[in-house]
């Protein structure tokens, strides 16, 4: 896999150490996002929108403050809260001008 291209990068604190929330452009096709308890880090494909990408967000730090959750508790968690939020019209600025 070619080096990833990061659009925005974020520092962010979870369970008393600093994580790197990352924003890139070319993460593995078959994937949303990842965390990485070894590198502190958590990816987001930058092209995620509306409650995809809310849903990513939301299961890859939650996988990051709660790394003994299950795949499904976490997914069921994640989606459940990103439904609720877009719900009730969280978005991001730019998901607004497609």
């Amino acid at each position: 896999m070619p080096r990833l291209r990061i659009a925005k990068r974020l520092r962010v604190h979870i369970r008393r150490h600093w994580w790197r929330l990352e924003y890139v452009a070319n993460l593995y096709p078959d994937r949303w996002g990842d965390c990485d308890w070894t590198k502190r880090r958590v990816r987001i494909r930058d092209k995620a929108a509306g409650v995809d990408r809310l849903d990513t967000i939301i299961h890859e730090m939650t996988h990051a403050r709660f790394p003994d959750l299950s795949e499904d508790a976490v997914t069921d968690f994640a989606s459940t809260v990103a439904a609720v939020l877009h719900q009730d019209g969280f978005t991001r600025h730019d998901d607004e001008e497609d």
